[in-house]
C-alpha cells in the first residue's frame, strides 16, 4: 500500500530469487551436459523413421563417411550437424530462406491406395470409393508424414486449389464407422506412398497399387544440406534396386504401375500452397478424426502457444493472489505454489525447443519436471498449515524442512536416472526411449513424496474447515482433489483420455482451481473485499504514503490537497480545521499516516438550536405582548361579561382546585413539591387563558409556537421531581380547538404524574395519516389514571380517541385527534 510496506517482504523476495536461481542453474547444467556429451564433429544424416523404407540403409552405402540417425519427426535444426531427409515442399522454402544451400532430389513418393489382394477383392479405383466399402483402411503404414498423405487425398477430392476439408470429412466418416486405423501395415487397404507399398511387396505382400482416378500428389524426396555432398557413382542403380522410383520416372516395372497410369499423379510443385493448407492437418486429424487431444495441444504450434497463454494467465492470477492475500505465511505458500506450476511449464516449453537428437538434454529437462512436481504439494501443505496462524508465524515447523529435504533428495535421484535407472527404465540405444519406458523400483517413492504432502494438506483443510461458517464450501475443493487424484492415476496407468493430455498443464490448472476454490470458500484468508469495505466505510478516513500522497480513501472522506495533508501531518497530532464542520486528525502508521475526519456539524447544529431557542423566547415575549394588545382590542365592554362566563365554564374546576390547594398550602407544611404543583396549575390556567384568546384571534396558528406552551409546564414539573421528555414535530399548523384539547390533556397527565411521582414521562406529538397522535409513556404506579369526563366528552365530540395500553412495567396513553374538524 505504501513504499515502505512493500519493501518489508525480504523473506519472499529471497525465496523467489532462490527458486529462480535454482531453475537457471538447472537449465545451465542441462545445457552444459548436453554440449559436453552430445556435441560431435561427425556428419550426421537424419532420416525419417520408416519401417517400409530402406533409404537409411542406402544412405549408409552412398555416404559411407556419414552417421545415419532416424527420427519420427525432425526440424531444420537437423542441418546443424549434417543433412536431413526432406520432401520437396520442405526443401524449397528452406532454400528460399537460406536455411539450407543444397537440395539433392533422389526419389519420388506418390500418395496411393494399396490393396492387399490376399485379404480383399474389392474393386476400388477412386478416393470416394473408400466410403462405399466395409474393409478396414489404414491412414499410413508408419507413424509419420500424415500431412503429405492427407494432402494427396485432398488434391484428389478437390483439385489443384485443394483444402483439407473434404479429406478430413471423408476420414471422419471412415472413423465413425470404425473402419479407419492409423499407421497399420495389416489392414486390407492402406493409404500410403507407392515406395512403401513396393517395400511391403518385396517382403511378400500381394498388393495392388491404385492411382486414384480423381488424381493424387507426387512428392520428391531427397537430402537437404548446408554443405555439398559427394555420393557414389552408382546412386541411381542402388535406388532402383532398393525399390525407389527416380525423379526421372524410372522405376522397377515389376512392382510399380505403368507410367501412363501415373498421369493422374501431379507433382506437388506449389510448396507455398501445401504449407499453407497442411499447417492444421495434424491438429484436425487428432481432434476431429481421432477424437484425441481435445483439451490439450495437438500440434507443434499449439505446443508453443498453449504454454505461453497458460503462463500469461498464471502471471495475472499470481498477481491477483499477491494483491488479495493478507497473511504473510499464506502469501509465501502461494508464491511457492505458483513458482512450482510456472517452472514446470517453463521447463516443458524449453524441452520442446531442444532437438530430438539431443537425447541427454531432453532427458535432463524431462527429469527436471520432478523438481516442480515434488515442490507443488509442499506448497499446498504450507498453505493449509498457514490458514489459522498468526502474523508472526510465517514458516512451518522443522518437520516441513525435513519433507523439503526428502523431496529434494528424491529429485536428485531422478536427475541422475541415466546412471542407475531406478526411477525410469529404458533402452538407451532406442531413440524412442522417451516413449518406450517403464517405471523403476524407486518411482513409487517419488509418487509417495507427491501424494503424502497433498493428502496431509487435504486433511488439514478438512479439520480447519470445521471452523468455517460455510460448511458446504469445502465440497468444491474436495471435488477438485478427487479429480486430480483420478487424473494422476489415469495418467500413470496410461488411460487414453489422461495419457493423451498434457499432464503438466492439467495438474497446474487443477492446482490453481483448487487454490482459487479454497480462497472463494473462505478456507484461505484474503482481503478480497477490503477495498470495497474501506470505500463503503462511514468513517472519513484516508491512507497517506510516505510521500504524503493519498493511497486509499473512503467515500465519506473529503478531498484534501497535498499541501494541506503535509500541514496536517506536521501538526503534531493537533486537530486541523478543514472547514466549519470538519476537524482532521493524523497518526503515523507503517509506511505513512492515517488521516481521519471528525464531523462536528452536530455540535454546530446544537449551537444553532440554542440560538433558535433564544429566538423562540424572544418570539414568545413578542407574542405575549401582541396577545395583550389583541385582548385589549377584542374584549370590549359589551362582551366582557359573556367572555368571562365562558372562560369560567371551561376552567372553573381548575380555579377551584387552585383555591383549594392554596388553602391547604397555608394550613400545612410548605414543600417544594406542593409549591411546584400549585405553580403548575397556575401556569396552566394562565396559558389556558392565552389559548382561549388566541382562538378568538385566528383560525389556526403555527405548531412550533404551540409547543412552547408545553415547555413551561415541563420546566415547572421538574421542580416536583417529574422529568418529562417531549418530542414533537415543529412544522405545520394546528386548529385552536385541537390545541386546547392537547394542552388540557397534557396538563391533566402531567399533574397526575407529578402527584403520583410517575417519573420519567416520555411524550411524543406527531402528525400522521391526517391526525395528531399524542403519546405518553410512564412507569406503572399504584393509582390508575382516569380521564376527566368533560375532557373525554370533548375528545369524543370531534371523533377523537383516547387509548390506554398496559405494558409490563409501564402505562401507555395515546390521544388521537383529527387534523381537521367540521365544527369548532
Amino acid at each position: 500500500m505504501s513504499t515502505k510496506m512493500k519493501k518489508k517482504k525480504p523473506e519472499y523476495n529471497s525465496l523467489f530469487i532462490a527458486v529462480v536461481a535454482a531453475m537457471l542453474a538447472l537449465i545451465f547444467a542441462c545445457s552444459c551436459g548436453s554440449s559436453s556429451q552430445e556435441s560431435t564433429d561427425k556428419f550426421i544424416v537424419t532420416c525419417h523413421r520408416d519401417d517400409c523404407s530402406s533409404y537409411p540403409d542406402l544412405i549408409r552405402d552412398i555416404l559411407p563417411s556419414s552417421t545415419v540417425d532416424e527420427y519420427r519427426t525432425m526440424g531444420y535444426y537437423a542441418l546443424e550437424n549434417g543433412a536431413m531427409e526432406a520432401f520437396d515442399v520442405q526443401a524449397i522454402p528452406a532454400l528460399q530462406n537460406n536455411v539450407a544451400r543444397y537440395w539433392y532430389p533422389q526419389y519420388l513418393a506418390t500418395v496411393v491406395i494399396a490393396i492387399d489382394r490376399d485379404q480383399t477383392d474389392v474393386p476400388l479405383t477412386k478416393w470416394r470409393d473408400l466410403v462405399l466399402i466395409k474393409d478396414q483402411i489404414s491412414l499410413g503404414v508408419v507413424d509419420s508424414n500424415q500431412r503429405m498423405l492427407v494432402a494427396g487425398l485432398s488434391y484428389g477430392l478437390e483439385g489443384s486449389d485443394y483444402t483439407t476439408q473434404d479429406a478430413i470429412d471423408l476420414l471422419i466418416r471412415l472413423a465413425s464407422s470404425n473402419q479407419l486405423q492409423y499407421a497399420s501395415q495389416d489392414t486390407p487397404i492402406m493409404i500410403c506412398f507407392d515406395y512403401q507399398a513396393v517395400h511391403l511387396m518385396k517382403q511378400g505382400r500381394h498388393l495392388d497399387i491404385i492411382i486414384p482416378q480423381e488424381g493424387t500428389l507426387t512428392f520428391t524426396k531427397g537430402l537437404l544440406s548446408r554443405r555439398q555432398l559427394s555420393f557414389s557413382n552408382d546412386v541411381e542403380e542402388r535406388l532402383l534396386a532398393a525399390g525407389f522410383k527416380l525423379p526421372t520416372g524410372e522405376a522397377d516395372s515389376n512392382y510399380y504401375p505403368r507410367e501412363e497410369i501415373y498421369v493422374k499423379a501431379v507433382n506437388a510443385e506449389n510448396a507455398q500452397h501445401f504449407n499453407t493448407v497442411a499447417v492444421d492437418i495434424l491438429r484436425d486429424l487428432r481432434r476431429r478424426v481421432q477424437k484425441v487431444r481435445l483439451f490439450s495441444s495437438a500440434d507443434p504450434r499449439e505446443h508453443q502457444l498453449f504454454p505461453l497463454l497458460y503462463l500469461t494467465l498464471l502471471t495475472i492470477w499470481a498477481a491477483s493472489l499477491v494483491h488479495r492475500t493478507v497473511h504473510k505465511s499464506s502469501r509465501g505458500a502461494l508464491l511457492l505454489t505458483v513458482v512450482a506450476v510456472a517452472g514446470w511449464v517453463i521447463m516443458r516449453l524449453i524441452k520442446y525447443q531442444v532437438p530430438v537428437y539431443a537425447t541427454k538434454i531432453n532427458g535432463l529437462l524431462w527429469y527436471s519436471y520432478y523438481l516442480f512436481q515434488l515442490a507443488l504439494p509442499l506448497g499446498l501443505l504450507w498453505l493449509a498449515w498457514s490458514i489459522d496462524k498468526t502474523e508472526d508465524q510465517i514458516f512451518p515447523p522443522k518437520w516441513f524442512a525435513v519433507l523439503c529435504g526428502i523431496n529434494f533428495s528424491l529429485f536428485l535421484i531422478v536427475l541422475t536416472n541415466f546412471r542407475h535407472q531406478l526411477i525410469f527404465m529404458f533402452d538407451p540405444m532406442d531413440s524412442r526411449w522417451g516413449h518406450n519406458y517403464s517405471y523403476g523400483p524407486l518411482y513409487s517413492l517419488v509418487l509417495l513424496a507427491t501424494i503424502i504432502p497433498f493428502l496431509a494438506a487435504l486433511i488439514i483443510l478438512l479439520v480447519k474447515s470445521k471452523r468455517n461458517p460455510r460448511k458446504r464450501a469445502i465440497l468444491f475443493p474436495l471435488g477438485l482433489c478427487l479429480i486430480l487424484g483420478l487424473y494422476s492415476y489415469g495418467y500413470i496407468t496410461r488411460v487414453p483420455i489422461a495419457w493423451d493430455s498434457d499432464a503438466t498443464m492439467m495438474i497446474g490448472i487443477i492446482s490453481m482451481l483448487f487454490i482459487e476454490s479454497a480462497i472463494r470458500s473462505g478456507l484461505v484468508p484474503v482481503n478480497k473485499n477490503y477495498l470495497k469495505l474501506f470505500w463503503q466505510s462511514t468513517l472519513g478516513i484516508q491512507l497517506i504514503d510516505s510521500d504524503n500522497h493519498v493511497v486509499l480513501a473512503s467515500s465519506h472522506a473529503t478531498a484534501i490537497s497535498d499541501d494541506t495533508i503535509t500541514e496536517i501531518i506536521q501538526g503534531d497530532s493537533k486537530p486541523y480545521y478543514l472547514n466549519d464542520d470538519t476537524l482532521v486528525f493524523a497518526e503515523p502508521i507503517i509506511g505513512g499516516h492515517v488521516v481521519w475526519q471528525e464531523d462536528i456539524s452536530q455540535l454546530n447544529r446544537l449551537q444553532l438550536k440554542v440560538e433558535a431557542s433564544i429566538a423562540n423566547l424572544t418570539v414568545a415575549n413578542t407574542m405575549l405582548a401582541e396577545e395583550a394588545r389583541i385582548k385589549q382590542a377584542i374584549y370590549e365592554e359589551e362582551s366582557q361579561q359573556a367572555l368571562w362566563a365562558q372562560i369560567e365554564e371551561e376552567i372553573d374546576d381548575y380555579v377551584k382546585e387552585m383555591r383549594t390547594r392554596t388553602v391547604e398550602l397555608l394550613k400545612s407544611t410548605v414543600t417544594k413539591e406542593s409549591l411546584a404543583l400549585l405553580a403548575l396549575l397556575m401556569c396552566y390556567i394562565k396559558r389556558r387563558f392565552n389559548l382561549y384568546f388566541r382562538t378568538k384571534e385566528t383560525d389556526r396558528f403555527a405548531l412550533g409556537e404551540f409547543i412552547l406552551y408545553f415547555d413551561e409546564l415541563v420546566e415547572l414539573a421538574s421542580y416536583s421531581g417529574l422529568h418529562i421528555f417531549v418530542t414533537s414535530e415543529q412544522e405545520g399548523e394546528i386548529l385552536p380547538l385541537q390545541s386546547s384539547l392537547l394542552y388540557d390533556f397534557f396538563y391533566v397527565i402531567v399533574s397526575w404524574a407529578a402527584e403520583q411521582e410517575a417519573s420519567p414521562l416520555l411524550v411524543t406529538l406527531e402528525k400522521k395519516d391526517a391526525q395528531f397522535i399524542f403519546r405518553f409513556l410512564m412507569p406503572r404506579v399504584s393509582q390508575t389514571f382516569n380521564v376527566p369526563p368533560i375532557l373525554a366528552d370533548a375528545v369524543a365530540d370531534i371523533d377523537g380517541k383516547i387509548i390506554f395500553k398496559e405494558l409490563e412495567e409501564a402505562w401507555g396513553i395515546s390521544l388521537l385527534l383529527p387534523e381537521e374538524v367540521s365544527h369548532g
